[in-house]
């Protein structure tokens, strides 16, 4: 998945809003995934939208345009205000302690709230024109890449080959087991204390979820590891299911719970399983894995099919 970027800036003309998509094609050619913030009517829309895509981001482009004039500064230069909205996602970007960012703001705004303390190194501009050129060079010089994430991200999930043998206080079942990837992209901070668990599941066939209080899942390699680290641009597995090879439309999950293993399915059809990833230090990963569970073990299939 492509490095997420959240684009904040004004679109109260077409100089802006000309601006802002000259922005966002240009990312989109590096290899980004940009997204352009569009002004919110409501706190609904805030809180549904702006806030979420800020969860989610792994860069943050803050383009402050001018607005009206409020005055003017000592040495009798007109000041005026800048966007109110596009300060309302800075503050939230502070809160939520997104790194990777560039800052531009046209010349003449004044800096007031947040941005007296986030602002004051801004690249500035005259003309909304120059606004892409002056992206490009900032993410150039600071190296930013589309590889990169501040989470971590889900990758893939494909069965182990061999059959193994499974014991728990309930005694030993024969199973295949399916594995999902998890990568740590940064190159300046391990994940540590890493725990993956089973959300909830929904099934395909009538659309009902039901809620699964697992403990958390076994990673591969660690024979009771049930947390773990990954290191920088390094990943790691984790047991996301199991299949009984005895009766295929039992699931079982391998966590750490003292109690005999109930199955998570028991009926051949298809499921949505909603996983979430916690880690010290980084947003929580929240990941879907479609499963086809057929009857004939070599008909089931699984992907990964959407990170939240």
């Amino acid at each position: 998945m492509p490095g997420r970027i959240f684009i904040s800036c004004g679109q109260d003309s077409d100089a802006e809003r000309k601006a802002a998509s000259e922005v966002k094609k240009l990312l989109e050619r590096k290899g980004f995934d940009p997204y352009v913030a569009i002004e919110a009517q409501s706190i609904n829309d805030i809180s549904e939208e702006v806030i979420e895509r800020l969860k989610k981001t792994d860069f943050y482009i803050f383009i402050d345009f001018r607005r009206e004039k409020i005055g003017e500064n000592t040495v009798g230069e007109p000041e005026y205000r800048g966007s109110l909205f596009a300060n309302q996602e800075l503050a939230v970007v502070y809160y939520l302690g997104i790194e990777k960012c560039v800052f531009l703001q046209q010349k003449g705004v004044r800096l007031e709230g947040i941005g007296r303390y986030t602002l004051s190194n801004s690249r500035p501009f005259d003309d909304p024109d120059s606004v892409a050129s002056i992206i490009d060079e900032e993410i150039s010089r600071r190296k930013w890449s589309p590889s990169y994430s501040r989470h971590l991200v889900a990758d893939g999930v494909e069965p182990v080959e061999g059959i193994i043998d499974f014991g728990d206080v309930g005694g030993n079942r024969l199973e295949r087991v399916w594995r999902t990837t998890v990568g740590n992209c940064r190159t300046d901070r391990a994940a540590l204390y890493t725990i993956a668990k089973l959300a909830h599941i929904i099934d395909s066939s009538d659309g009902s979820r039901r809620e699964i209080l697992s403990n958390p899942l076994k990673w591969e390699g660690r024979p009771v590891g049930y947390s773990r680290e990954i290191l920088p641009r390094e990943t790691a597995r984790f047991d996301a299911f199991a299949i009984s090879t005895k009766d295929p439309s039992l699931v079982f999950l391998h966590s750490n719970i003292e109690l005999p293993s109930k199955p998570i399915i028991s009926t051949p059809g298809k499921y949505e399983l909603h996983y979430k990833v916690f880690s010290a230090d980084f947003p929580v990963l929240e990941f879907k894995i479609r499963l086809n569970l057929s009857p004939d073990m070599g008909d089931i299939t699984a992907e990964v099919f959407e990170s939240l």
